[in-house]
């Protein structure tokens, strides 16, 4: 897991053609910390609401209704004494909520009267600044009753280190630009722990079935510690432990070295990039996937991960950490698989988060291939293909996810063509 990319955001084309609900829900890890801070005791608290529809509201009022549109989970803040805190808090509390300030270039932990007591870290605060100018947007600490028990306890304590989620307010119309201001940051937002009483919470990261923003409180909560949950981590843990000692038959067969020969430029592949490639394609060989996938239903079955007649998986997840390369690797695998069918066998489809990123696939063809290698098309913007008949002829056409959710509700282009392989970049 990783913090948050930094990304100029270009206007998006697809705006005009209506809301498109995301997919990724994904947690980040905050590590960096913040300057010295201002202290003032304020103490703040709400209890847990009830859930609330919204099905009577008017087209005008949903536009102007003040909603939850997600939280930030991994956030830290950095406290200091809070001298009234042993006077009010109840020990049934589960939750503690507080009001967050920007001043003195930070945002700070707040009470009514505008006195602070802590200082959030600096990726939250940068995530928090994309999206501040977008409208009426307020922003809720989230603090658990643990992590509120560390708070220091006198004046002459050292500042601590605490854990918050950071819930996030505004109008509803306005849901799909803050998405889509924080998917630029490479941040994704996820239900609340915790929500006031009569807030409506939709989520534009969340994947909806239909236009409407549906109301998701009921996914609202910490995540479950229940024995049940608790034994599945440790079954799942035990198994990506026991897959290290799993041999997954690669082969080089592949025609790698040809392909590094003739179509790339001046670029050769690293050892995990060479391994990389083979296991795409071994993926995709039916008979050494098939020998795979018994393997481990042999090695799940046991623990009743699968069900007796699941089918036959052609699949896999290329998780290298960023920088290693991944791009380049999916992009070799193709022009392998082309190069060995020697036919067209039909295209790749690659969907990615944002245009951005889809300019970042160009270039790396364009700056890795010789011209030729890959008759590349982009379904996207106004002048993306209204027929399938050319996609059809290529070897990859580029998209996002935003574009594949609008073609999806209205012409269905892509689902007319028989994909080769689905490419699925962060998704």
């Amino acid at each position: 897991m990783t913090g948050p990319l930094k990304r100029s955001r270009e206007e998006s084309s697809e705006e005009a053609e209506g809301p498109c609900r995301k997919q990724q829900i994904c947690y980040l890890i905050n590590t960096d910390e913040t300057e010295e801070m201002d202290w003032s005791p304020s103490p703040g608290q709400l209890s847990i609401g009830t859930e609330t529809t919204y099905s009577n509201d008017t087209p005008q009022e949903r536009s102007t209704t003040i909603i939850c549109y997600g939280s930030l989970t991994d956030s830290k803040a950095e406290v200091t004494y809070l001298k009234s805190k042993d006077t009010w808090i109840n020990p049934w509390t589960s939750f503690h909520v507080f009001n967050l300030e920007y001043k003195d270039y930070a945002y700070r932990l707040a009470e009514d009267d505008g006195s602070t007591f802590g200082v959030l870290d600096n990726n939250t605060t940068l995530q928090l600044k994309s999206i501040q100018g977008l409208g009426e947007i307020s922003f809720r600490v989230v603090i658990s009753s643990s992590n509120f028990s560390r708070i220091p306890k006198n004046a002459c304590s050292k500042k601590t280190r605490i854990n918050v989620t950071i819930n996030i307010l505004g109008p509803e119309n306005i849901a799909e630009k803050v998405g889509e201001k924080l998917e630029d940051e490479q941040t994704y937002l996820q239900h609340p722990v915790f929500l006031e009483q009569g807030i409506k919470y939709a989520n534009p990261h969340y994947f909806y079935d239909d236009e409407a923003l549906a109301d998701l409180r009921h996914l609202i909560g910490p995540m479950p510690t229940d024995n049940k949950s608790q034994q599945i981590s440790r079954d799942i843990q035990s198994i990506l432990e026991s897959l290290d000692h799993v041999q997954i038959p690669l082969t080089h067969g592949f025609g790698i070295e040809r392909i590094e020969s003739l179509r790339l430029v001046e670029t050769k592949l690293r050892p995990h990039q060479v391994e990389g490639v083979c296991f795409i394609l071994s993926r995709e060989d039916a008979f050494i996937s098939e020998k795979v996938d018994r393997e481990f239903r042999q090695l799940l079955n046991p623990r009743g991960f699968f069900s007796q007649h699941a089918g036959p998986s052609r699949g896999g997840v290329i998780a290298d950490s960023m920088g290693l390369g991944k791009t380049l690797t999916m992009l070799t695998a193709i022009a392998c698989s082309k190069e060995a069918a020697g036919e067209h066998l039909g295209p790749t489809l690659i969907v990615l988060p944002s245009r951005q990123v889809l300019d970042v696939w160009d270039s790396e063809i364009a700056r890795r291939f010789h011209p030729g290698t890959f008759e590349v098309h982009h379904f996207h913007g106004c002048n993306r293909a209204k027929e399938d008949t050319a996609l059809k002829n290529g070897d990859i056409v580029l998209t996002t996810y935003q574009t594949l959710a609008a073609d999806f509700k209205r012409g269905q282009i892509l689902a007319k063509v028989g994909w080769l392989r689905v490419v699925l970049d962060e998704g």
